[in-house]
């Protein structure tokens, strides 16, 4: 019953806070103009994101008191951080080295605010805190995820809709109270957005919203105190398995290139899809059908002795899967 008042008000909240936000941006004329990158028409309202993130806060907050349990605060602070240095960049653009530094700060809060140890398929238990590599490989996982999935809002819906459902499994696998509440709360807040975010998109998140929302994901599983064989931070990653593949494999061919990977292009295998003639609803749908039958296929298996193999063998098929989309679509483009 407490969590279906906790959606209730998080989907009120969010509704409401993104409706103001888009009143404030009709009256101060506060639009996302479309340029030689981007792959919409006409003015968009950006920022949407922070209503998606009140909705959600206040969810956790709320939820704090009628479970009784303040620590589920915890991550508010790193994710302010998060939130807040992103929100200033939708309107007025940062330096990339002080938006790094931030997340790597807000990283290193979200690690020693969680707990020390970190259980990992076929390596054994890692002490996060005890270990130079380990809190350095943590770190930058986390940031690489944050800004990866901010890379990935470039279509309408897609980045809301990729919340939903990896938050929503990420509830339904762990154990852990904190990090159910937090994923219940963003999920459902994702979901509402959507409702101002599908095609045709009335606003974007921005980077308040995409940032915190990837770092959220890259960062939750280490607050998982319940999870004893790794399953919550692989099903996190099977989950954003087109993101991370299309997001990291871009930016080495960027990088290879000579090119900026932050600079504003329309180079991912999702913006080459919609530029070979494609919906943006038709782009999200389709990759949302195959994350949903993997993660469907590892239903079957989890709490099996087999529950590894079946894991390993879907990651294996999903870098099939994104190489055979990745030749078709630059065929057709």
């Amino acid at each position: 019953m407490e969590l279906v008042l906790m959606a209730a008000l998080v989907i009120c909240v969010t509704i409401s806070a993104v409706g103001l936000q888009l009143r404030w941006a009709k009256r101060f004329g506060l639009f996302d103009l479309p340029k030689s990158h981007s792959l919409h028409e006409g003015k968009v309202s950006t920022g949407g994101g922070a209503g998606l993130l009140l909705g959600a806060i206040l969810g956790v907050f709320t939820a704090s008191i009628l479970f009784g349990d303040t620590s589920m605060r915890s991550p508010m602070l790193p994710l302010g951080l998060i939130a807040l240095i992103s929100l200033i960049d939708d309107y007025r653009s940062q330096p990339i080295l002080l938006r790094l530094a931030i997340h790597f700060l807000a990283a290193s809060l979200m690690l020693y605010l969680g707990h020390s140890d970190l259980q990992i398929p076929m390596i054994g238990l890692v002490e996060i805190h005890g270990s130079f590599v380990a809190c350095g490989l943590s770190l930058l996982w986390i940031v690489l995820v944050t800004n990866l999935y901010n890379f990935m809002d470039g279509i309408d819906g897609f980045a809301a809709l990729q919340g939903v459902v990896s938050f929503g499994v990420l509830a339904l696998v762990t154990h852990d109270p904190l990090v159910r509440v937090w994923a219940v709360c963003l999920g459902v807040a994702c979901a509402a957005f959507l409702f101002f975010n599908w095609m045709p998109a009335k606003v974007f998140m921005g980077d308040v919203g995409a940032i915190s929302i990837g770092f959220c994901l890259a960062s939750l599983p280490f607050n998982d105190s319940t999870d004893r064989d790794g399953i919550t931070l692989l099903i996190v990653v099977l989950s954003l398995w087109f993101f991370l593949y299309d997001g990291i494999s871009t930016i080495l061919l960027r990088c290879f290139r000579g090119e900026k990977p932050w600079k504003s292009h329309t180079s991912h295998l999702y913006q080459l899809w919609v530029k070979a003639g494609s919906s943006h609803q038709e782009v999200c749908l389709r990759i949302l059908g195959i994350t949903l039958g993997m993660l469907f296929l590892f239903a079957l298996v989890q709490g099996t002795e087999n529950e590894l193999y079946g894991l390993g063998t879907l990651f294996v098929v999903s870098i099939i899967i994104f190489i055979g989309l990745s030749l078709k679509v630059r065929k057709r483009s």
